[in-house]
């Protein structure tokens, strides 16, 4: 089942390329990349280009220096929410570390 949805944006080649590194190391590569075939058929993955990249660094850096943390995957989302003006959907309170990205949490 397909939702017919077609991306405009470019699939985050770092990423695909770590999930194909796994799938080669599995025993029944082609399944699994047949499955992944079909995610990708189902979601969007978003770009991490030249821009989001420079704010991934700057957010990093900036949370470093202030003595905060946040997960890898959260300073690509936060990087992304601030390149393309978007609003996190998030239960936790990890990115009040960023007041300037909004957040909502839906289950209040």
């Amino acid at each position: 089942m397909t939702s017919g949805f077609k991306t405009p944006y470019p699939k985050c080649g770092g990423r695909l390329s770590e999930l194909e590194a796994a799938i080669e190391q599995t025993k029944r590569p082609a399944a699994c990349r047949r499955t992944l075939d079909r995610l990708l058929r189902e979601v969007r993955v978003w770009p991490v280009d030249r821009q989001v990249a420079r704010l991934f660094g700057e957010i990093y850096v900036d949370l470093r220096r202030r003595g905060r943390a946040l997960s890898h995957v959260d300073i690509v989302l936060a990087s992304l929410a601030r390149s393309m003006k978007l609003t996190i959907l998030t239960t936790d309170r990890d990115f009040e570390a960023l007041p300037d990205i909004p957040t909502e949490d839906w289950l209040r």
